[in-house]
């Protein structure tokens, strides 16, 4: 199905998470026709989890999906293509992360080249070696942990949660990643494990 995007949205600044009335063109081959709304939820559900330019980020959830109808016709023809392509409006949740915008997650790896985090626990973002050193953290080879450059107190250990500020959105095929500065110590999982 081939698909196409508009919408307005309820947007707070601080918010990665953003609820936005779309209004997109799905595109269903003839045998869709005995039932359409079917159909046009599945070439929707396709979308979930994916980055889409149109939608603006990555769809997470739908519903309140209408087909539009124009003059009592709600689907067309164009040319001789075999699809009937339908305007269809949706309530959708997107994650749409921007340079300068916050992020929290949970560290997953601390390597030489980078720190590696999972944004509520499924986006990865990584926070690289150039940007720790920035901010003051060396690596200790020996622990293999990230630490202040000036304590002896080790930081970005597995668990531990942090909130960094989004420096690169990168996308490929559908899936994104972060590149991140920043960091933000907000909990320590072994401390929180513990208690």
């Amino acid at each position: 199905s081939d698909h196409h995007a508009a919408g307005e949205e309820s947007r707070n600044r601080n918010s990665v998470f953003h609820r936005k009335r779309l209004k997109y063109i799905v595109s269903l081959y003839p045998f869709a026709l005995k039932n359409v709304k079917l159909h046009v939820r599945q070439a929707l559900k396709s979308l979930l989890l994916q980055y889409s330019i149109e939608v603006g980020g990555v769809l997470l959830a739908f519903d309140r999906m209408e087909i539009m109808s124009d003059k009592g016709a709600s689907g067309w023809i164009m040319n001789e293509q075999p699809f009937i392509h339908y305007v269809v409006q949706f309530d959708g949740l997107v994650f749409s992360p921007v340079v300068g915008s916050k992020v929290q997650g949970e560290v997953n790896e601390s390597l030489p080249s980078h720190v590696g985090m999972l944004i509520h626990k499924y986006f990865n973002a990584i926070i690289t070696s150039d940007q720790l050193i920035k901010g003051g953290y060396a690596y200790d080879r020996e622990a293999r942990q990230w630490m202040l450059a000036d304590e002896s107190q080790y930081v970005f250990g597995l668990g531990d949660q942090v909130e960094i500020m989004v420096d690169k959105v990168h996308e490929c095929a559908g899936v994104i990643s972060l590149e991140g500065s920043d960091p933000n110590i907000l909990g320590n999982g072994d401390k929180m494990a513990s208690t």
